[in-house]
């Protein structure tokens, strides 16, 4: 079953094979081998958010990191 998500990307994704994660603080991001992304909070049900950085052939996701800008503003870096 594909989940969808206003805002989200619309077809969603499915047998996404992961080449880089990050977790902290409840947060889940991981990078796939197309180009996605999939945001998730570990204590919601579901998947929070997921997108594409490009739909180029070559879409590898080599990196993630999740840092916080303030108290309450999680960022997400992605090479």
């Amino acid at each position: 079953m594909i989940q969808k998500h206003p805002g989200n990307l619309q077809e969603g994704f499915s047998q996404t094979q992961v080449s880089t994660m990050a977790v902290r603080d409840k947060i889940l991001v991981a990078g796939g081998f197309q180009g996605e992304l999939i945001f998730k909070y570990l204590d919601r049900p579901g998947i929070s958010f997921c997108s594409r950085t490009t739909y180029e052939d070559n879409a590898i996701t080599n990196a993630v990191e999740i840092y916080d800008t303030s108290r309450l503003v999680y960022e997400a870096f992605i090479a």
